[in-house]
């Protein structure tokens, strides 16, 4: 079995959400106290209500990068051949490369693959990981997408042509 899927997922699932919201609470709060022990110098009420609207933001920010962006992110996909094995929390799935639909990938931080299931798995219809990085000894601006993700679109595209025939 090879692991297609990147080794910094747990980064992106828990340690970029905690440090946006430690960094976006621990300023504000820092930045409102030094205000209230120095009344004299001159902060007003509109920069204390900007800095807790700062801090408000930041834990909707970091709530929703933890949820939306990285929360739905598998720990870890195997490619076994003729299979993937999908893990996460602990629970793992095998699916066959058959039951993929389609791959598509996203541009983002960190970069997605979503493969559509029929049927659905355990974790949906839709199951979302991060590749690798690429790592061409070239820069190449016009490359597209992940070696992952254009690897699992050929095998699917193959399966289903030779199931066609």
């Amino acid at each position: 079995m090879r692991l297609i899927s990147s080794k910094w997922t747990s980064f992106h699932k828990k340690i970029v959400p905690d440090c946006i919201f430690v960094t976006g609470v621990v300023t504000p709060v820092l930045v409102l106290t030094l205000a209230y022990l120095a009344p004299d110098q001159g902060y007003s009420l509109y920069v204390n209500i900007l800095l807790l609207a700062l801090l408000v933001s930041t834990l909707i920010v970091s709530y929703r990068e933890k949820k939306v962006f990285a929360g739905d992110l598998l720990d870890e996909v195997w490619d076994d051949g003729e299979n993937l094995v999908l893990v996460n929390d602990d629970q793992r799935v095998t699916v066959p490369l058959s039951h993929i639909i389609n791959v598509s990938e996203t541009f983002g931080v960190p970069w997605r693959i979503t493969l559509l299931l029929r049927p659905p798995c355990r974790f949906g219809g839709a199951v979302v990981f991060a590749p690798p990085l690429r790592r061409d000894p070239v820069f190449k601006p016009t490359a597209r997408g992940s070696v992952v993700g254009e690897d699992l679109l050929k095998r699917v595209h193959r399966l289903e042509e030779d199931g066609q025939k």
